[in-house]
């Protein structure tokens, strides 16, 4: 991919291209992600697993989910997990 500070453009055309990023970044910043058809069945069945969890009326496997669930948005809202289009 092309840095845009390493390139040899005039500075007008590098403020109309940063001008562009951050009006894209605005967009993301308001529109969820359009997800993959994959990306919806991985999600579906881990709702579902969950769902049967919590059905089952078991403790021990209500709590192992819950902790995963628990864990992961901890971690993820701490920046363990970094979206790859950041970088």
């Amino acid at each position: 991919m092309c840095d845009i500070r390493t390139m040899a453009v005039s500075p007008r055309s590098m403020h109309r291209a940063l001008l562009v990023g951050r009006a894209k970044a605005a967009y993301a910043e308001h529109m969820p992600r359009r997800r993959s058809f994959t990306s919806q069945l991985c999600r579906t069945a881990r709702i579902s697993d969950d769902i049967t969890a919590l059905a089952s009326r078991n403790p021990r496997r209500i709590a192992r989910p819950a902790k995963s669930v628990t864990l992961g948005r901890a971690l993820g809202r701490g920046g363990f997990w970094l979206d790859p289009r950041s970088r």
